[in-house]
């Protein structure tokens, strides 16, 4: 990968590209789950539970989103310093 020891700037940590990758994928992957699993109680009395699904599918749509500008800006900044640090 040419990208390995590229470094991607999340919340208040440092991470490599790779780590970085597989964190947002098992975000993604996490909150898809689990708005599967709460998908039944759609309409429930209870608003959080109700409404729990598209909460997950928005939070998902939002960590895909911030994962793509993290990353083209971190591409950005590897680029400009060169692979040698």
């Amino acid at each position: 990968m040419a990208f390995e020891a590229m470094r991607v700037k999340y919340m208040f940590m440092d991470l490599r590209y790779p780590t970085y990758l597989k964190l947002q994928i098992s975000l993604v992957v996490v909150g898809a789950v689990l708005a599967a699993v709460l998908f039944p109680y759609r309409g429930d009395a209870n608003w959080l539970l109700g409404n729990g699904w598209w909460l997950c599918l928005v939070a998902v749509v939002g960590e895909v989103l911030e994962s793509v500008v993290a990353i083209s800006v971190a591409k950005k900044k590897y680029r400009g310093q060169g692979p040698e640090g």
